[in-house]
């Protein structure tokens, strides 16, 4: 296999222009979550860091355009000192269960529709 030629890539994504994407509030939540998580690994650093923490922050900007609740939350978690161990996510999560609204989310291994 060939590694990708990520210069070229680069200058076929900027002709390219924007990219228009119509997600729910919920996944860009998640999103920026996952992002926040994925920035405290030692080793991810560097251009692509960067650019994935400005995604981030920018995501963050735009739900609390929504509610100003939602910029709140996801702000903790740029911030170590609002962590929390396993077992309290468990406890969390079980007191927080999704809504009966998210039951019509696909699951792991579903295939989103474009």
């Amino acid at each position: 296999m060939q590694t990708s030629d990520f210069k070229t890539l680069s200058h076929v994504m900027e002709a390219a222009g924007l990219v228009t994407l119509e997600l729910e509030p919920i996944y860009l939540f998640i999103l920026v979550g996952t992002i926040q998580l994925a920035l405290r690994h030692p080793e991810h650093r560097g251009q692509s860091a960067d650019l994935a923490r400005e995604a981030a922050i920018a995501f963050q900007q735009r739900l609390g355009e929504i509610d100003p609740a939602i910029a709140a939350a996801l702000e903790q978690g740029w911030h170590p000192e609002f962590d929390v161990t396993s077992e309290e996510f468990d406890q969390m999560e079980a007191e927080n269960a999704w809504d009966d609204s998210m039951s019509d989310r696909p699951s792991d291994g579903d295939a989103i529709d474009d």
